[in-house]
């Protein structure tokens, strides 16, 4: 009988399809059935996308000059009517206009977490042409496979218009999209259920996200209708965001404590310290400023949805990954057993330590007879096999652990450098300014989500296979020095336990000289005592301490691939050296996001910019989008209420917070002692220039601490301001 060789392996692990894992053809034709449905909503998303751009008008900068009747009593023609609102209308939507996108970042992130199965389908052979075309070349394959994903995409587009642009029949569209595809999604599941196991499991891990994300929109939508539900004759057409007070409230109170005196405000910023002390209270804080915002900071929703997608991915990768070496492991079992009936059936006693003294007798024994040797061998590769999946399977969720607690650590980073910035600019991190310029901060924008969805598959199949490895190369050395009389490790342990043991005394010692000896109040302290003893010292143990630099240097090339390894996930970190960091692109995408989300969202600038725009809120200028002038009116609707000023904890005396200030802001401050609570609100003329004086005093001192935005005030007057302004709004890309 032949010995165990490589055809032999791979004629084990062949497949074996046995008639409870093939499915009907029923069962086939129901799966079938079910990809019908994309293509009437394919339909349905583009025409709903016409039907938003005939209510959406076009950007300030694109609307042509509407003719008007020359009389008051003149009517004009229906040519001339339709010609005025093609003049205005339709404009393109944008399904993620940056006035929404801080309210509903959340929303945002279902939606993308609802098209969890089109980033899926990169991984898989979902969209491929393999069906279509069996003997098409593979390019052709790669680009049907990308058409059909822009394809199906499309479907996904609805509910993003039905965030941003808001409104009754928005939400009630909204509502019913979100329930069909949340009852497509489950009556898929439910009939993947008779397809087998592992194609329910890839099943269930590709749409149960989905399911979740539509589930998560439909509250959502239903939220909307119910928080305007007094007021739905005016949200038609065009609606507001659910929680834009409280965005407006955070950041004029981030502007506020700017304004008092640094001693009586004492910033927040969660460190890496805290992180590993207070892992629980920071995970609660992460959350609650997902949901609350705090310091006039949100986490914008294309972070949010690159690192839920994250996780969502690397669970799919991870069923999918163990359920295929399960069904590969399970088919050499089987083929072992077929031959084989005695052997061990459970994983428990396979890798009992019984069972591993008998398999490894294979190792070392004198028996001659093939039969037996033959025997021997498959009880050792069945042993083996069951060692290998215990070390996958840890290795995997090891892995999983670790990339979802790196989620974590992004965002608390990501809070940490915001807010940062905020308070002291951009010289917290001198690279934003040195390494990027416009086309790298756009480019970071647009790729840095889909960047760190990757970065986080990729991080995930390297530090498993490292974990792997490790796991393996350990149960090889316990099994080989337990259970056969290749015990290496062991001999090398009596052989040199006493250098090992003198290494450890001369470095334990030298450690305690050096604290103790040579170094001022025990190591508290800069400075040297005995200082001839120390370079005695210091020239004796230079010899020894060679050979420990050359077990520094061995250590330092193994924990530098896996630290690297550990962190490779993590954009907002590069694992490459210092002089080399702008060679990462991964790194840069970041940073040029963090930039760009950074100068947008800066709450200062936010309120400088509702101050600019009073004007519009006096006239009703129609062409102002419902949530900004939503904001707007929030805005002075806070600065304006005495008992809203600031908290009793950030309270001080008028007098004391302008001795704090620079002396171009102390010209502004109203000269009064008066306490600003026991302030009541009169309609009094006084009252009103005294308002009037607070708000100045906001505007003066937002502009010394951004003089940048100063040449926008200096050189626009009330009669030429509507354009600049209109400007500063296309900027902020909500026009």
């Amino acid at each position: 009988m032949e010995r165990l060789n490589f055809y032999t392996l791979i004629w084990l692990f062949r497949s074996n399809n046995t008639p409870l894992f093939v499915p009907t053809d029923e069962c086939r034709q129901g799966q079938i059935v079910m990809r019908d449905y994309y293509s009437p909503m394919i339909y349905f998303a583009i025409a709903y996308y016409v039907f938003i751009c005939f209510f959406t008008e076009r950007r300030s900068f694109l609307r042509g000059q509407i003719q008007e009747p020359k009389h008051p009593n003149e009517r004009l023609s229906m040519s001339t009517r339709i010609i005025n609102y093609f003049k205005r209308y339709p404009g393109l939507p944008i399904p993620m206009n940056m006035l929404q996108y801080r309210h509903s970042t959340l929303a945002y992130a279902a939606e993308y977490v609802c098209a969890f199965n089109l980033i899926a389908g990169i991984f898989t052979k979902i969209y491929g042409m393999s069906m279509v075309f069996p003997e098409g070349p593979v390019w052709l394959s790669v680009i049907y496979k990308i058409f059909a994903i822009c394809l199906v995409a499309l479907t996904a587009l609805p509910p993003f218009l039905c965030i941003t642009h808001g409104g009754l029949i928005c939400w009630i569209v909204g509502i019913f999209y979100c329930s069909f595809q949340a009852v497509l999604n489950v009556v898929s599941m439910i009939r993947s259920t008779c397809m087998g196991l592992e194609f329910m499991t890839q099943k269930l891990t590709l749409q149960l996200p989905t399911l979740i994300g539509f589930t998560y929109l439909l509250v959502y939508f239903c939220e909307a209708v119910w928080s305007q539900r007094k007021n739905l004759r005016n949200v038609v057409w065009i609606g507001i965001p659910i929680n834009f007070k409280t965005y407006v409230h955070k950041n004029v109170s981030h502007v506020r404590k700017l304004l008092w005196p640094k001693e009586t405000y004492q910033t927040k910023v969660i460190d890496a310290r805290q992180v590993k002390v207070k892992c629980c209270a920071n995970l609660r804080t992460v959350w609650r400023n997902v949901n609350s915002e705090s310091d006039g900071f949100t986490y914008p929703a294309g972070l949010i949805w690159s690192l839920a997608v994250s996780v969502l991915l690397q669970h799919f990768l991870l069923t999918q990954f163990l359920s295929s070496v399960y069904g590969v492991f399970r088919n050499g079992k089987r083929s072992i057993q077929a031959h084989y009936p005695d052997v061990p059936r459970t994983i428990y006693e396979n890798i009992a330590v019984k069972n591993a003294r008998h398999v490894h007798r294979y190792i070392g024994t004198n028996v001659t007879d093939p039969i037996v040797l033959r025997k021997l061998e498959f009880e050792l590769l069945y042993y083996w096999i069951d060692v290998l999946w215990v070390c996958l399977l840890i290795a995997t969720c090891l892995a999983m652990f670790t990339n979802v607690t790196n989620v974590f650590r992004i965002a608390v980073h990501y809070h940490q450098l915001c807010v940062s910035i905020y308070q002291r600019g951009f010289k917290v991190m001198p690279q934003l300014q040195s390494w990027l310029d416009a086309f790298k901060v756009t480019r970071g924008t647009i790729i840095y989500p889909s960047y760190q969805v990757s970065a986080m598959a990729c991080g995930f199949y390297l530090q498993a296979l490292i974990y792997t490895f490790i796991f393996l190369l350990l149960a090889l050395i316990v099994t080989l020095n337990a259970f056969t009389p290749l015990d290496f490790f062991v001999k090398w342990i009596k052989t040199w336990w006493p250098s090992l043991l003198l290494m450890t005394a001369f470095v334990t010692s030298q450690q305690l000289a050096i604290r103790f000896l040579f170094t001022q109040h025990r190591g508290k302290a800069y400075g040297f005592n005995n200082i001839r003893a120390l370079q005695f010292y210091t020239f004796l143990s230079s010899f020894y301490n060679v050979f420990f630099g050359v077990v520094s240097g061995v250590g330092r090339t193994l924990y530098c691939p896996i630290s690297s390894a550990l962190v490779i996930s993590r954009l907002d970190v590069s694992p490459l050296a210092r002089p080399i960091q702008s060679l990462d692109t991964g790194h840069l995408a970041f940073l040029g996001f963090l930039y760009m989300d950074v100068l947008k969202n800066n709450p200062t600038f936010r309120v400088f910019l509702w101050i600019l725009l009073e004007k519009y809120k006096t006239t009703g200028d129609a062409h102002l989008e419902s949530a900004l002038l939503a904001e707007v009116n929030q805005f002075f609707a806070i600065i304006r209420k005495p008992n809203c000023l600031l908290n009793a904890k950030f309270h001080q005396e008028p007098r004391a917070a302008t001795n704090s200030l620079e002396p171009e802001t102390k010209s502004m401050v109203p000269k009064s002692d008066e306490n600003l609570e026991s302030i009541t609100y009169t309609p009094l003329a006084y009252d009103a220039k005294r308002k009037r004086s607070r708000s100045r005093w906001f505007v003066a001192y937002t502009l010394i601490r951004n003089p940048d935005l100063m040449k926008y005030r200096k050189t626009c007057p009330d009669r030429e301001s509507d354009w600049s302004i209109a400007l500063i709004f296309e900027k902020l890309g909500g026009g």
